[in-house]
């Protein structure tokens, strides 16, 4: 599986870090870097203080990820004027984002080992419902449900 930078995101948001994707959320990450004014290398997710003034193109071949300091300010109850972005803010937001694509990339790997080692279906949902955090079901071709998380039965 190819982590794109909306993953990274979707998997910083359910660790309550509150950040957002810029150009390309569909880009395929395989690095993340601390952004630099011009840096388009492909395939690299930047992290960045603040959105830049020039931002990338919806099709670009990288994105950048930064802090959302409007909802972080209304969060700590200040106006969002008042808060001053720090170094440190982007230093935990690329460790973040760093811990995001390593457990990505670990649950990949669970994942492919459950197939290989014909795990069992409930224990392949478990392993779906540990990352993706909602309910999940697995049906056949005549819609009979095979095996469900157990939040499932709990939605519907």
């Amino acid at each position: 599986m190819d982590a794109t930078a909306a993953i990274i995101e979707f998997a910083l948001a359910k660790r309550g870090v509150d950040a957002f994707v810029v150009g390309n959320p569909d880009c395929v990450v395989q690095r993340v870097c601390a952004y630099r004014e011009g840096a388009r290398e492909a395939g690299i997710l930047y992290v960045a203080e603040k959105a830049p003034h020039k931002k990338p193109t919806a099709n670009s071949s990288f994105a950048i990820l930064c802090p959302n300091p409007e909802r972080a300010a209304r969060d700590e109850g200040k106006r969002p004027s008042a808060r001053k972005a720090s170094a440190n803010s982007r230093t935990t937001l690329l460790e973040d984002a760093c811990e995001a694509l390593r457990d990505i990339d670990l649950w990949d790997s669970k994942l492919k080992d459950a197939l290989l080692d014909r795990a069992p279906l409930d224990e392949f949902i478990q392993l779906g419902a540990e990352m993706l955090a909602c309910p999940i079901a697995y049906f056949d071709r005549n819609l009979i449900t095979l095996a469900a998380s157990a939040d499932y039965w709990n939605v519907r």
